[in-house]
């Protein structure tokens, strides 16, 4: 269906206003429903009967669903469910790529980078947790985190093998924003509030999904 991809950015539109304003039920609503609208797209463009890559995709954005339910549910009881959620959706993501083809030189290139160059970020966050009395989160953290910058790098394979050309950069896109997006939640959950960086995270968020989602779309 056509209108699908149009209503997923509209309802992704509904819930950068709706956390920008403060208005946490109709955020409740347009997030997963973004998602929503998002996955049915997608599994109608490239149905995962077609290629185990458009399957290991759709597994992803699934999982990204559960997650989104379970921070919004319980933002602090369901933090763990939530990263587990996401934590598996980043290694289906990382598969659907490595599906599609990787230049696996380019791709450890860049999870050595994406670490170097995170790695400040991420002491800031684990010495915030350990302040806070939450030290037992850091591992889970840490674990989290290496898998998000090896989905990061996947991407980058992925493009690297592609030549950069057509949907190559949407995937790269989608990964750098994806670590982006995590590391202001963290951040602004367990450091500080940052002015707008809610709203940040979220349009960050969802122009990761739809840029790895365009991405296998396009390489199919």
């Amino acid at each position: 269906m056509p209108l699908l991809l149009p209503l997923a950015i509209l309802a992704a539109l509904g819930d950068w206003l709706a956390v920008a304003s403060r208005r946490r039920r109709l955020e409740g609503i347009f997030k997963p429903l973004t998602m929503i609208l998002l996955i049915a797209w997608f599994a109608l463009r490239a149905p995962p009967g077609s290629h185990p890559a458009a399957a290991a995709l759709l597994v992803g954005l699934l999982l990204s669903l559960v997650g989104d339910v379970a921070l919004f549910l319980r933002p602090r009881a369901g933090f763990m469910a939530g990263l587990l959620a996401f934590l598996a959706a980043h290694i289906a993501y990382s598969l659907a790529f490595a599906l599609l083809g990787m230049d696996w030189g380019a791709a450890l290139a860049a999870f050595l980078a994406a670490l170097a160059i995170w790695s400040p970020v991420l002491r800031r966050i684990l010495a915030a947790l350990r302040a806070a009395g939450r030290a037992k989160l850091q591992a889970p953290i840490v674990v989290y985190t290496a898998l998000l910058a090896w989905m990061l790098a996947s991407a980058v394979g992925f493009a690297a093998q592609a030549g950069w050309r057509g949907s190559a950069p949407l995937a790269a896109m989608g990964g750098t924003a994806f670590l982006l997006s995590d590391s202001l939640l963290a951040w602004n959950r367990f450091v500080g509030r940052l002015p707008g960086g809610r709203t940040i995270e979220h349009a960050l968020y969802h122009l990761a999904q739809f840029a790895l989602a365009l991405s296998v779309t396009l390489a199919l």
